[in-house]
């Protein structure tokens, strides 16, 4: 089944009651997040064939961004969903709001998913990589994460997050967990700086488990600023590297 009366998507319907929202936006050769892309957007999530569907899932490789999208209605902002398949999103500004769902980078087995932040602002539950590869760039803007951060969830997924500008914000009595029961790597530091805000009452863990297969590593690089009550190796393979200075990074 489709529905393709719109002008810059695509909307299908799988065998399995599963939507499929597809960006080709119109008169460019690359897609990029707009005012008009986004209202349009808010009309496939109301529309009757998202509302018969079991999910929707969004298909679509962005290049720049300007204005708001606020993503309520949706499980979730994910590039690299279903097994096999890859997807990235990159923000050049603007605001994107998952409320209290997740962006997931590599999320189905054998995905590959990646999220480059150059500017503006992300509010969003988790950030996390499940089953498949994932990487999340930031070099610039601000991503606040008001519950986990997970990089390598699960046995066989492998992460790579790089804060090397902006800041990014864990909330309150939440987690990092860097290599969970995958492997997972946390570098933080660049030319740009890059900070990491984990509260009080907040844990930072690297090779978290709960068993003994998460393989994690944390690198505080030069420019780098991590905040946190305390960082925790876990049952795992953990490293945590410093090659920062004492003016460059503080723990605390």
């Amino acid at each position: 089944m489709n529905a393709n009366t719109y002008q810059h998507w695509r909307l299908d319907r799988d065998a399995q009651g599963i939507a499929w929202a597809s960006l080709d936006k119109a008169g460019e050769s690359a897609n990029s997040l707009s005012c008009e892309v986004m209202n349009e957007f808010a009309q496939v999530i109301g529309s009757g064939v998202r509302a018969a569907a079991k999910d929707l899932k969004v298909d679509a490789e962005f290049t720049g961004s300007s204005g708001e999208t606020n993503i309520a209605d949706m499980v979730a902002l994910m590039a690299g969903n279903s097994p096999g398949s890859s997807g990235a999103f990159v923000q050049n500004g603007g605001l994107v709001t998952t409320n209290l769902n997740y962006v997931g980078v590599g999320y189905g087995v054998s995905s590959t998913g990646s999220y480059t932040l150059h500017g503006g602002t992300v509010n969003t539950g988790d950030l996390r990589t499940d089953y498949g590869t994932g990487a999340f760039y930031q070099d610039g803007g601000n991503l606040n994460v008001s519950y986990w951060l997970r990089a390598g969830l699960f046995a066989g997924s492998s992460a790579n997050y790089t804060i090397a500008g902006g800041t990014t914000t864990i909330g309150n009595g939440m987690r990092v967990n860097v290599g969970e029961n995958g492997t997972g790597t946390l570098s933080i530091g660049g030319a740009s700086g890059g900070a990491l805000f984990v509260p009080t009452g907040s844990t930072l863990t690297v090779a978290y488990g709960p068993g003994t297969t998460g393989v994690g590593a944390l690198n505080l690089q030069p420019n780098g600023l991590l905040q946190t009550p305390s960082v925790l190796l876990g049952p795992g393979t953990a490293a945590f590297n410093c090659s920062a200075t004492a003016a460059e990074a503080r723990t605390r």
